[in-house]
């Protein structure tokens, strides 16, 4: 049978008689219905404000922990009893909704696979750790990444905890590499978010141990960063230019003097035009950044009347690559080397590590403080020489050994 067609649905619904106050608590009963017939109600066990309860959405409006707590419960019974009429079906059972109604009052829920604890685990991450909408897409697109390796490559859509295999990991962190062509560090991510899931399963006591082995699998060593020094950038800046070239360079010069990213341009211009500080959000991360608008910045938003020129990134990119030659650069210039030019051009003018990282919108300042180690490496070794009383100088010779 084609389990899309199957007509099951799962209504919660709140008892109040006797009960005449909005603020009091009233009874959460369920019922069943499967192929066009209702179970008789039952009690979930859970009590909530009359006022509370959502009876259009199913759910419990509060922002209260507790309420959260209670709202779990609700998907953990919709996902039992569906897994109870899924497992029936495949079975090739008959039954009725109220045979489904004393499979769960009695506790007969078959366990769940994989991506059944894969998405009730979600539930509960949503709800108890009230994750920002980033985070929470990056477990969601750790479940899509899990479920396409299970379908496609294992072909086990309803793959069981007792099918997982000690290497299981590592073949499905090599599955993301070298079929999906996921980066080493994000492969790595998401077979680690895999691991999260089984520990919850055992804590479930849907399966007894966590089998997974994650040997030879590691991080990849931080590649150098790279970044236009003072007198390139100054040299770059300076180039007489025209047509496309000299738009690409006065993006470039904004974003290498302010860390935006080139998506969030629009929303530095329009808020320069008012303020010296412009206040935004990442497309990337959501994270606020507060953006000082230097006076070469002003400058070149002022000569475009706050409207920079409009392409797609990948234009501008290519475009970038022109100057490598003409600058003498060993690597390639890229939108990421821009903003990695604005925070060490910050970092080298005396701004402090915390400041940078508002400025760049990072998430943490951890994120500064890796991106940039090599230039606070530098900047320890400069400050010390100034604070031992030596000229800066004659010590210059000695600082590569510890760079």
């Amino acid at each position: 049978m084609n389990l899309k067609k199957m007509n099951h649905h799962i209504y919660f619904r709140t008892r109040s008689q006797g009960i005449s106050e909005k603020s009091q608590k009233v009874p959460i009963y369920a019922r069943i219905f499967y192929n066009d017939e209702w179970s008789t109600d039952f009690s979930t066990g859970i009590r909530t404000n009359k006022n509370k309860w959502n009876p259009q959405d199913q759910v419990i409006e509060s922002d209260l922990s507790g309420q959260n707590q209670e709202n779990i419960k609700l998907d953990l019974i919709r996902n039992d009893i569906t897994r109870i009429i899924n497992t029936w079906i495949m079975k090739g059972k008959e039954f009725v909704a109220n045979d489904v109604r004393r499979a769960y009052i009695m506790k007969e829920v078959p366990k769940p696979t994989i991506l059944e604890t894969y998405r009730e685990f979600l539930t509960e991450v949503k709800y108890k750790q009230k994750l920002k909408p980033s985070t929470l897409n990056k477990w969601k697109n750790s479940y899509l990444h899990f479920e396409g390796y299970i379908i496609e490559e294992l072909q086990l859509p309803n793959m069981k905890f007792k099918q997982i295999q000690e290497n299981t990991a590592k073949e499905y962190f090599n599955f993301l590499k070298e079929v999906k062509s996921i980066s080493n560090d994000h492969s790595l991510r998401f077979a680690s978010y895999l691991s999260q899931v089984v520990d919850y399963a055992k804590k479930k006591k849907y399966t007894k141990s966590n089998i997974l082995s994650f040997e030879e699998m590691s991080r990849q060593k931080p590649r150098a960063k790279v970044y236009l020094e003072d007198d390139i950038f100054d040299s770059f800046a300076s180039m007489k230019l025209h047509g496309i070239l000299k738009q690409i360079q006065d993006i470039a010069i904004v974003i290498c003097r302010s860390g935006v990213d080139y998506s969030d341009l629009t929303e530095l211009q329009e808020g320069a035009k008012h303020s010296d500080y412009v206040s935004l959000y990442r497309g990337k991360n959501e994270e606020a950044a507060i953006v000082p608008i230097l006076p070469i910045v002003r400058q070149v938003l002022k000569k475009h009347n706050y409207k920079l020129p409009q392409m797609h990134i990948n234009t501008f990119n290519r475009h970038l690559h022109v100057f490598e030659g003409y600058l003498g650069l060993s690597f390639e210039l890229k939108t990421k080397v821009l903003r990695k030019t604005a925070g060490t051009y910050f970092l080298n003018n005396g701004i402090r590590i915390e400041v940078v990282s508002k400025i760049l919108g990072h998430t943490s300042i951890v994120t500064t403080q890796k991106y940039y180690a090599d230039v606070l490496k530098k900047l320890v070794i400069k400050e010390s020489l100034k604070l031992m009383n030596k000229p800066i100088k004659r010590r210059t010779k000695n600082l590569q050994q510890f760079i």
